[in-house]
Parts: C-alpha cells; sequence; structure tokens
C-alpha cells in the first residue's frame, strides 16, 4: 500500500501529480520538492509581468504554498533533491528551504526542462537573459527599469 508520494518538481505536471493523488486518495502522504523558492506559478505569463501586462509576480502564482497546506501537501521549495536510495526507498534533499531525508513509496520525477543556450558568442556575459523561472523574470524586469 502507497503511504507516501514524494514529487520531485512544482511546476504544471508535479503540482497536477500531487492534486490527482490528493483526489484519489485523501489519506496518502505526500511531499513536493521545488528548487525555487515558489510554489507552482504560471511560466506562460512570465513575459507579461515584464511588459507590465501583469502587475505583480505574485499574481502568477496559481498555489501558493498556504493552498498545498490546505490540501495536506507538504510542500518544501527551495531545495534541491540530492541522493535517492532506490533500495531503502528514501531521498535526501538540502538547500534554503531546508535539509532532511524522507522515505517514500512511491517516486514521481516531475523536473520540467531547462533552456537550451544556443553557441552564440558573448552569451555568458552580463544582461544576457534566458526567461524561463520567476526569478530570470525578476532579473529581467529589474535591468529594464
Amino acid at each position: 500500500m502507497v503511504e507516501h508520494i514524494a514529487i520531485i518538481g512544482c511546476g504544471a505536471a508535479g503540482a497536477t501529480a500531487a492534486l490527482q493523488a490528493r483526489k484519489f486518495n485523501r489519506k496518502v502522504e505526500i511531499s513536493l520538492y521545488n528548487t525555487e523558492n515558489y510554489s507552482q506559478y504560471s511560466r506562460c505569463g512570465l513575459p507579461y509581468t515584464i511588459s507590465g501586462k501583469v502587475k505583480a509576480f505574485d499574481d502568477l502564482v496559481l498555489m501558493p504554498p498556504d493552498s498545498w497546506a490546505g490540501l495536506k501537501i507538504d510542500t518544501k521549495l527551495g531545495v534541491t533533491v540530492t541522493d535517492i536510495d532506490h533500495d531503502s526507498r528514501e531521498l535526501t534533499y538540502s538547500g534554503v528551504g531546508g535539509e532532511g531525508k524522507q522515505k517514500y513509496d512511491a517516486l514521481i520525477f516531475a523536473t520540467g526542462g531547462k533552456n537550451a543556450d544556443p553557441p552564440i558568442k558573448g552569451l555568458d556575459k552580463k544582461r544576457v537573459y534566458g526567461l524561463r523561472t520567476l526569478d530570470d523574470a525578476k532579473a529581467l524586469a529589474l535591468e529594464a527599469d
């Protein structure tokens, strides 16, 4: 019997997995681990924060941490899963959001993607930005002001 589901990633896939698990089992323990310091947010809305069509970055957050807590889903934000021991079914995490170990019965990887940097000379210079995360958008917005 599955008693604890660990989900690595809190984007669309991770959030959907957590919500569906909760929908079908009200008693299972669910933990979400995210490297970013934010819960699920709309990545598609990032350009609109920079243009000003969306007034505040917080307006992009779809599920704030207290919403997850209300569903009895534990969120570990600002952490990276650094080790997974499949034999003992235990993961290790650390980061600004804390550190620890967690036993699990089921493990879901929902880690999403990352920007592909094209081989362009000077791409590593200052004032060159990718736009993938809320922090990327905040940095770009500061530069644009």
